[in-house]
């Protein structure tokens, strides 16, 4: 059972989850049918990967984590590195070997999506910006991908899912950039080239503002423009923005690493407003 429960916490369940969520968000705001099995088997596929790359990034940063976060499963002894990788391996597997039984389109994305994570695990996550630009795109790609296997076209459509897909690619960004301010102990002592390695935390921490007053501004101009039901202003204006506000004030105010790890935390529960918004606010 203890193994099980630090392999749960290894995967980072709840992040899984959001993945398969958005999949299946994708396909719901294109409008069109979304109750097609392959939207479902695509949302257990998109968690699988997940699952997969959150592991492989825990077993690259093991000794990072000794450091940032010394709480977790394989810094804390309670799972062992082969272990990890066994159970890595096989969620890749099993995701891949679906996709390809399922569709092609999909064995595509999961190919993509796998090759990305191993590259960003291995390499991109040491370079400034790059590593941050990587995960948010993965971090939206399951929106994308569920819209486009119901209708294609809806993402050159605005506003359709390609508003949600803008809104998740920007709120991965500002939490990856917040994370890097969090972590940067360990990272510079791997040699990781992140952000805080170039800039000061003051100014990566405006980076991090701008991007949720950018974000901020996404969801107003939506609500102002009435492209969803006003089931999504209410959610939007009375849950997202007032939580981007108040974290982007609170980045501002004070810079340190307990502020930023807060925030990095808090920027799932943007996330996860945002989705609900979107969900109610279809028309």
């Amino acid at each position: 059972m203890r193994n099980i429960l630090s392999l749960l916490k290894l995967i980072r369940v709840q992040n899984c989850l959001m993945t398969a969520a958005g999949v299946w968000l994708g396909a719901y705001l294109t409008g069109h049918d979304y109750s097609a099995v392959v939207i479902y088997i695509a949302s257990l596929i998109g968690a699988l990967v997940c699952a997969a790359g959150n592991i492989f990034n825990d077993i690259t940063d093991i000794e990072i984590d000794r450091i940032n976060h010394p709480q977790r499963p394989l810094p804390a002894g309670e799972i062992s590195v082969p272990v990890a990788t066994t159970a890595a391996t096989l969620f890749a597997f099993i995701s891949l070997t679906v996709s390809i039984i399922t569709s092609g389109i999909l064995a595509l994305a999961a190919a993509i999506s796998l090759l990305l994570l191993t590259l960003y695990n291995l390499w991109l996550k040491k370079l400034p910006l790059v590593g941050n630009l990587t995960v948010a795109l993965l971090g939206s790609f399951p929106v994308a991908l569920g819209a486009f296997l119901v209708a294609p076209k809806s993402l050159s459509i605005v506003p359709g899912p390609i508003v949600a897909v803008g809104f998740a690619f920007l709120v991965h960004l500002t939490r990856e950039i917040v994370k890097d301010l969090a972590d940067w102990k360990g990272d510079i002592s791997a040699s990781y080239k992140t952000l805080p390695s170039y800039l000061n935390s003051k100014s990566v921490s405006l980076i991090a503002a701008a991007l949720m007053i950018l974000t901020a501004l996404l969801v107003l101009i939506t609500i102002t423009l009435e492209w969803y039901s006003r089931y999504f202003s209410y959610a939007a204006g009375f849950l997202v923005l007032p939580l981007l506000l108040s974290l982007t004030a609170s980045l501002l105010i004070k810079q340190d690493i307990d502020r930023y790890r807060v925030t990095a935390s808090a920027l799932k529960l943007v996330m996860v407003t945002g989705m609900i918004a979107f969900l109610v606010g279809r028309h």
